[in-house]
């Protein structure tokens, strides 16, 4: 969809809004409609400026909004590429090691051993502040 579309149909809603508001408010007030049409035709057109520079902006926001979201996923799918290959040369360089003499029975024994560092859970008020 071209850009000016959505504004040109915000100044048109706008537009129109303010000719039916400046018609219904004159015949509540009992005016003639002459009054009532010279009066709700300048309202439309202000109403139209208005709307119009109110879509433009709404338009300009989600543009660049958008822009900014497919930078964000496209940064993120290179950063999972990347990971991706990373992972690809890890494990070539696991099975190159494992023909090459090593054993992956002592690496998966190895990392079994490692110990795990986890944060201390405090049962009581003076462990807390130990572990603080």
């Amino acid at each position: 969809m071209h850009e000016d579309v959505p504004t040109k149909a915000i100044a048109a809603c706008f537009g129109l809004a303010g000719f039916v508001v400046a018609i219904i408010c004159g015949m509540v007030v009992n005016n003639p409609i002459d009054a009532i049409l010279t009066r709700a035709v300048p309202a439309m057109f202000v109403c139209v400026i208005v709307g119009y520079g109110i879509g433009t902006f709404t338009t300009r926001a989600i543009s660049h909004n958008i822009q900014l979201a497919a930078k964000a996923t496209a940064a993120a799918a290179a950063e999972a590429a990347d990971a991706a290959t990373r992972i690809a040369q890890q494990e070539a360089d696991a099975a190159a090691h494992s023909k090459s003499g090593g054993t992956a029975g002592s690496r998966a024994a190895h990392a079994t051993n490692t110990p795990i560092t986890t944060p201390a859970r405090a049962s009581s008020p003076t462990s807390r502040k130990a572990a603080a």
